[in-house]
């Protein structure tokens, strides 16, 4: 039995859950076909998901189909929930992007897209929505090919589109279908490239099946058709998933390598760990290698999810997802066994871009709201909770506004507790100005001993953070100078204006450790202490998140609609006329534009058209922005510092 793992990716509305009820129906894995707008789809399996008719969360679903198993990822289609999105990515063999017939490629589309090319992740194309008015899926085809890759390759003709009645027919072994499979071909493999323009004939059967080899790694993209509503075209969408996505069988008497994408505390089963496994097996009871801290764990139960039910195995092979019991201290993203470089750990999808401070309604139940603020967290590490005890107050990161309905209604239904939300405000970053050095001597007061010397200076756009050593280890013990690179994340976490500190090159240049007086936790405590000496020397300034845009209106509103966008201090390209209608795409600052989508229907009257999407951090004007106050005790403030950590205020 041969394995496919993929994921299913659209925009918001292109029919992504809808598609996955078409494949569990089709496999028989469900008796009724669930509907999102009736609140029955399988995957939907939270009350808010139901209630709006949209996916909040990822859900792994399997299933089996003519003698072949599938790991079906069902994701969201709104920016606002992109990090479930973006660990679906990081573990996949293939994805399954859908475009509507009707809208074409939308923003999140295209970020998917983005990303499957970057990685050459697998990729099939499914064109959705075939049967409805305004569906055309010539003009989506050029769409792709313009947008995504000429490497686009129709697998199917149409007869009756826009109709209910619509047919479709398969074009492979078709003189025109041969003909784009060499033309795709030919500027990948230089021998098809000389046969070709010598003029020999080529078999049709090879020509497929080298096809499908490419698609296996991503550099050709097959593309069907169909109605996932009405379930046609969903036969031959998984017969191209089969051929088009690597089969991991092969790899399971390799020793263990898995990764843990997705935590959930399920109100039966407890702390469910979503591990898909790269190679080996993973079984109930054995000792199993955490990467991250060395220790062992074990896997109590493991259980799978078939869309109707959980049902109990007692291993997971290469290949497959299942929901983990046990695997205590286990966190998303936490590898299991070995490392392996198949999991995609540095896509990413997007970032917050805003910060909301939160609280109970009933302040009794403070404590209550932290557990379950706490519970989310662990299931969505993105939201990077952070709790002010002197203040009793929360604050969280978000993508967007959306999640905050969600985050109230989810605190309602699953912990019965009535949440209140400020404004949001946007999640500014810091950067360094200049290189400088960072330097701490924390050999005071006694025990201690951890002297730590740094080089630190401007990084990349887009970099993040850089951390290098180039001290010996028999100067700093290597167990010393890899607590230094753990430390830095909440060491940068505030900097000087308490925001984040990123696009940072690190270099470990100089320190000492003691024999007798260094402890383990030395090095963690001086890191900080360090970092906040170097920013003191770099000086930093801010960055602030910047979206792109697509906008599109009644022409004869444009103008103020232009005059919007300047004040905003948007940056766009000149408008397009098209049918009475502008097009607009460009850049805005969050901070300018969090009421625009309101402001923007109001302007055009509800016939205007916004998307937006995280584009990329950029330095802010001097005279804006604003300062974070800083949570818990400076580490410039020496003395105060290290009494706070040692728990001595």
């Amino acid at each position: 039995m041969g394995i496919r793992t993929f994921g299913i990716f659209a925009h918001v509305d292109a029919g992504k859950t809808t598609l996955t009820e078409s494949l569990l129906y089709l496999s028989g894995a469900v008796k009724k076909l669930g509907r999102v707008d009736q609140g029955t789809a399988h995957t939907d399996r939270m009350d808010v998901e139901k209630q709006r008719g949209i996916s909040v969360q990822s859900c792994p679903v399997v299933f089996e189909y003519e003698k072949n198993q599938y790991y079906l990822i069902d994701t969201p289609g709104h920016l606002d929930f992109t990090s479930q999105v973006e660990t679906a990515l990081q573990v996949i063999d293939g994805a399954v992007i859908i475009i509507s017939a009707v809208d074409g490629i939308r923003p999140h589309t295209q970020i998917i897209m983005d990303q499957v090319k970057k990685y050459q992740i697998p990729t099939v194309l499914f064109i959705n929505k075939v049967d409805r008015v305004g569906a055309s899926h010539e003009s989506i085809m050029q769409e792709l090919k313009k947008m995504f890759s000429p490497a686009v390759c129709l697998m199917q003709e149409i007869d009756g589109e826009q109709t209910t009645g619509f047919t479709l027919h398969s074009r492979v072994g078709q003189g025109d279908f041969l003909e784009c499979v060499t033309e795709i071909l030919c500027d990948l493999d230089q021998d098809l490239m000389e046969l070709y323009v010598n003029e020999q004939s080529l078999d049709p059967d090879k020509l497929l099946n080298s096809f499908y080899l490419y698609a296996n790694t991503g550099q050709v993209y097959p593309t069907y058709m169909g109605s996932a509503l009405h379930g046609k075209g969903i036969k031959e969408l998984l017969e191209g998933i089969k051929y088009s996505f690597p089969d991991s069988t092969g790899l399971k008497e390799k020793p263990l390598s898995a990764v843990v994408f997705k935590i959930e505390n399920h109100p039966s089963f407890g702390r469910m760990a979503y591990t898909r496994i790269y190679e080996g097996q993973l079984k109930v009871k054995n000792e199993i290698l955490s990467v991250k801290d060395e220790k062992i764990v074990k896997a109590n139960q493991i259980k799978l999810f078939t869309g109707e039910r959980f049902v109990d195995t007692n291993q997971l092979s290469a290949g497959e997802i299942g929901a983990v019991i046990g695997l205590e201290g286990i966190q998303a993203k936490d590898m299991l066994g070995l490392e392996n470089s198949r999991h995609r750990k540095e896509l990413s999808t997007g970032v917050p871009v805003m910060r909301v401070k939160t609280m109970p309604v009933d302040p009794s139940k403070t404590g209550e709201f932290l557990s379950a603020l706490q519970c989310l967290n662990d299931e969505d590490p993105s939201l990077n909770l952070t709790w002010i005890p002197e203040k009793k107050e929360f604050h969280i990161e978000l993508f967007g506004t959306i999640q905050i309905e969600v985050l109230k209604n989810v605190l309602q239904e699953r912990f019965g507790l009535e949440a209140f939300f400020e404004d949001p405000a946007v999640l500014y970053m810091e950067t360094p100005v200049t290189e400088g050095e960072g330097f701490v001597s924390y050999t005071m007061p006694k025990p201690c001993w951890a002297v730590i010397k740094l080089c630190m200076k401007p990084g990349a756009p887009g970099s993040g953070v850089k951390f290098h050593s180039t001290v010996n280890h028999d100067v700093i013990l290597y167990r010393y100078q890899k607590q230094i690179k753990e430390a830095l994340p909440v060491a940068l976490s505030q900097g000087l204006y308490g925001w984040k500190v990123t696009d940072i090159d690190i270099t470990l240049i100089d320190g000492e450790y003691h024999v007798v007086h260094t402890k383990a936790p030395d090095f963690t405590v001086a890191t900080p202490m360090a970092i906040m000496d170097g920013l003191k020397n770099t000086g930093t300034y801010l960055l602030e998140p910047i979206l792109s845009f697509d906008l599109k209106g009644p022409e004869y509103v444009i103008g103020s609609v232009i005059k919007k966008l300047t004040d905003m201090r948007c940056v766009f390209d000149s408008p397009v006329i098209d049918n009475s209608q502008f097009f607009i795409t460009g850049e805005m600052p969050v901070a300018t534009s969090l009421q625009f989508p309101v402001e923007f229907s109001i302007l055009t009257h509800g016939k205007g058209v916004l998307s937006t999407r995280f584009s990329r951090y950029k330095t802010c004007p001097p005279e804006l922005g604003s300062t974070c106050e800083r949570r818990g005790v400076n580490p410039l403030d020496r003395a105060k510092y290290i009494l706070s950590v040692r728990n001595a205020l």
